[in-house]
């Protein structure tokens, strides 16, 4: 398991946070994108663990349950190495909430934006 990054988080993951945290995936996506396109070493694979996320969100959201179960599966393998917080994330918290709100979309049981995951994130966790 990767240790916690004392790197400086990266400029624009509090953009995506807050981006992510308003239901607005697209946009969120865009700018994970193209931080994760200026990263690298190991917060690559971060950075898309999240940028999947918010993808598998905006297919759940759009009627698109195949390609979010999908998206929702890649985010558990990209963020599978990582600790329960990183780069400020808690990413034991989004797995859950991610977790849960995949069962119950699986079970059929309607749901709508303000039931969907948020990041929890502080850039006092560095």
């Amino acid at each position: 398991m990767l240790s916690d990054s004392t790197s400086p988080e990266p400029p624009s993951l509090p953009l995506a946070v807050r981006l992510f945290n308003a239901h607005e995936y697209f946009a969120c996506h865009d700018v994970l994108e193209e931080l994760w396109g200026e990263t690298l070493g190991e917060d690559r694979d971060f950075l898309q663990g999240l940028l999947h996320a918010a993808v598998s969100l905006f297919h759940l959201s759009e009627g698109n349950p195949a390609g979010a179960h999908k998206m929702h599966a890649s985010t558990l393998r990209y963020l599978s190495s990582y600790p329960d917080r990183y780069q400020g994330v808690d990413l034991a918290q989004l797995r859950r909430d991610l977790t849960a709100c995949f069962a119950a979309a699986r079970a059929g049981v309607p749901t709508n934006l303000s039931a969907y995951p948020v990041l929890s994130w502080s850039s006092a966790d560095e």
